[in-house]
């Protein structure tokens, strides 16, 4: 989702930190008001001085240091945990970095190369003349790695990764030792500084003609710091740390100048550059942080950490949330915490719907690009109203934030089903119209905007029913009910006609849920039976075998609930209603390898009929919902984790203007994503339209 460029995170020893950056390309100007950290999952193992990867599927790799130099620990987001492996040579405050072709490069004097798809290191055959640990080394926009060595000399060399091959290139004029290194705006890369004699000479490498050029000169000789660029409108290179004293570097100038002090003394802290422009510097000595306001020049004190920190890394994630990993000296495991600056955000459409509706569902289109035009719509269909069931469809546009009724359904419907096909056409099944049952079921063709009835009805007529697009491209309705009262365990396949399956499922039921697993099997969790009485009865149907089998029953019995596909593969359960008709807070997570069901942290709101969106990097955002107002909730699964209840606590974001229920809601694929919410009820029916924003303040101007 995200465009960027990364400096990877190296934790130096008695040394500074090499600065992770990410450079993202938002969508609007503003400044993080600062954030709060909590607990994600333990290192196995506590460690400093080691290097970091962040891989492009958002796993982090860290490597070696002291404490563990012989083995390298993964985290993933999507679960929160780590995982402890051997290295095939040890390595102790030297050098790791994401190549260009996804491998990572790890550096002792010999060089290995990691693939994080295999899980598998690879010895090159290539070898640098010289090395001392601390070094920094920098990855050029050629695709070359730049590495100052020292053995009593200032020589430096370079990594080709296409041909395997290290070759000579130009010579410093100092010693820069644990310097910082920083690429600037035209490729060139400066270094600062050097730990061992507390240096204040600066040069700029020059990749084009390989040699060293000396620059301006830092006011003070400094050790222990840390540095990094400050991207477009700011274009200089901050450095802070040895005491509190900061400096900014003009690349066009050439020269240092003094910036607002921080509020403490660091040495040996991390950085990390927020998506806002904000500066976050962490630890270095003790448990305080600090921000940077590169506009004001200014710092403030944010929220503290719960382990004091130095010698450690910090890593910007893909969700935007710094990751702050390893300690000096620490006990085993060492907590690992992560600093979240979001403020997520509603902020209503000038478009409304042209109808009020409800029950109605919201389906995101293929981007269809004809000349001059670029068709970004979601596709509203049918729902009901103060003035009955509708077969009104509207079409909006969410970059022109424009709407226009589109084609009628050939029949008014509500709580029917929408599913887009892989042909880019939707299907709309089933519903209600006040006491008629709908069996039909109609195809919207993107291209012409025109609804056809040629798919032909199902063979029973059913609302309150799901719909699953299967791997194969079919689509499973399973349950509903045929009239109040009478719930269907009938199942239905389309596949340009409709077909029952071999068998109906265990449980006849009606909203519920049907989730499709990674290996292609459909889990059915909960829902109601004839009464109206809320089922704890799961199963999953095998589409090899066409056959329902018993799954692990929910600890609690819930209907009218939501339920989201991790990106771990486990199924997390939220909310619904109990037997008495409360919503509930409660929430479970389904871990298909075990067929067992696991408590989650409760919902702030309990809450049915509500919606819930999978956001990128594995965040869950919650809306809305009966009891849940205009309420919102996010889950994470790498963070705001509980080490004793092993649970994940929900947090609390910004609310909608519309309190709503039985709403539609759609994740928008932009640069930046977001979720719109669109119609639902409050005691009236509502025809806003709202987007909600997670809130990281990205910035308008910057650029991959």
């Amino acid at each position: 989702m995200y465009k960027y460029i990364r400096l990877f995170a190296e934790s130096c020893g008695t040394g500074f930190v090499i600065l992770s950056i990410v450079f993202f390309e938002p969508l609007f100007l503003g400044i993080a008001e600062g954030g709060e950290w909590s607990r994600t999952g333990d290192l196995n193992i506590a460690r400093s001085g080691f290097p970091c990867v962040l891989f492009t599927d958002g796993r982090l790799m860290t490597v070696g240091g002291l404490g563990d130099s012989n083995y390298y620990e993964i985290f993933d987001p999507a679960t929160g945990k780590w995982e402890r492996k051997s290295l095939p040579r040890g390595i102790n405050h030297d050098m790791a970095m994401l190549l260009p072709n996804g491998k990572a490069l790890m550096t002792n004097g010999g060089i290995w190369l990691y693939d994080p798809f295999f899980g598998t290191w690879e010895a090159s055959t290539a070898s640098f003349g010289s090395w001392w640990s601390k070094t920094p080394a920098t990855l050029l926009r050629n695709g070359k790695m730049l590495a100052i060595n020292y053995d009593n000399d200032t020589k430096c060399e370079l990594y080709d990764y296409m041909t395997d091959r290290v070759t000579s290139t130009g010579v410093t004029h100092d010693k820069h030792i644990k310097g910082i290194e920083v690429m600037l705006p035209d490729g060139k890369v400066l270094v600062a500084g050097s730990f061992g004699g507390a240096s204040d000479i600066c040069e700029i490498y020059d990749p084009n003609s390989e040699t060293w050029e000396l620059t301006g000169s830092l006011n003070f000789g400094r050790a222990g710091c840390v540095g990094g660029l400050l991207p477009p409108p700011w274009s200089e290179v901050l450095i802070a740390g040895s005491d509190e004293t900061c400096e900014l570097y003009n690349p066009g100038s050439g020269t240092w100048t003094m910036t607002g002090s921080m509020n403490e003394s660091r040495s040996v802290p991390a950085m990390a550059l927020l998506p806002s422009g904000e500066v976050l510097i962490v630890g270095g000595g003790g448990k305080t942080c600090e921000l940077y306001n590169p506009t004001a020049k200014t710092w403030k004190m944010t929220d503290t950490m719960e382990l004091s920190r130095e010698h450690h890394a910090v890593v910007i994630l893909q969700t935007g949330k710094i990751l702050a990993v390893g300690e000096f000296g620490g006990a085993s495991p060492c907590p690992s915490e992560i600093y979240d600056h979001s403020d997520g955000k509603w902020a209503t459409k000038s478009h409304t719907l042209n109808t009020e509706r409800a029950a109605h569902t919201v389906t995101p289109l293929p981007i269809i690009h004809i000349p001059g035009v670029c068709s970004t719509n979601v596709l509203i269909s049918g729902g009901e109203n103060s003035s009955g069931t509708l077969a009104s469809c509207e079409v909006y546009n969410y970059n022109l934030d424009q709407g226009a009724l589109t084609n009628s359904l050939a029949e008014a419907r509500s709580h029917h089903t929408a599913v887009l096909l892989p042909s880019g056409q939707v299907l709309v099944a089933g519903g209600k119209d006040g006491a008629t049952t709908r069996s039909s079921s109609e195809l919207y063709d993107v291209s012409t905007q025109l609804w056809s009835s040629t798919t032909g009805p199902m063979n029973d007529s059913r609302y309150d029913h799901t719909a699953t697009l299967l791997k194969n491209g079919d689509v499973l309705v399973t349950g509903g009910e045929s009239s109040p009262g009478t719930c269907l365990g009938s199942c239905e396949i389309y596949s340009g006609t409709w077909t029952f399956t071999t068998n109906p499922m265990l449980v006849p039921r009606a909203r519920h849920t049907a989730i499709i697993l990674l290996n292609g099997d459909v889990l059915v969790i909960g829902g109601e039976d004839n009464l109206g009485t809320p089922l704890d009865a799961c199963e999953i149907w095998d589409p090899g075998l066409d056959n329902w089998s018993p799954a692990c029953q929910l600890s609690e019995a819930r209907s009218l609930h939501t339920a989201v596909l991790l990106q771990s593969g486990k199924v997390l359960v939220i909310g619904g209603k109990d037997a008495g008709g409360a919503p509930l807070s409660s929430c479970e997570i389904f871990d298909p390898d075990s067929n067992k069901w696991f408590p989650e942290g409760d919902l702030n709101q309990a809450r049915h009929s509500h919606n819930a969106m999978l956001l990128y990097s594995g965040l869950v955002l919650v809306t809305g919902g009966n009891n849940g107002s205009n309420s919102c909730e996010i889950w994470d699964p790498a963070a705001e984790w509980d080490p004793v209840a092993n649970t994940h606590q929900w947090k609390v974001t910004g609310s909608l203007t519309d309190g709503r229920a039985y709403h539609s809601s759609a994740l928008i694929p932009r640069d930046k994503p977001y979720v719109l919410a669109i119609g639902g009820k409050n005691g009236t029916y509502l025809k806003s339209i709202e987007e909600y924003d997670v809130g990281l303040g990205y910035r308008e101007i910057w650029q991959s």
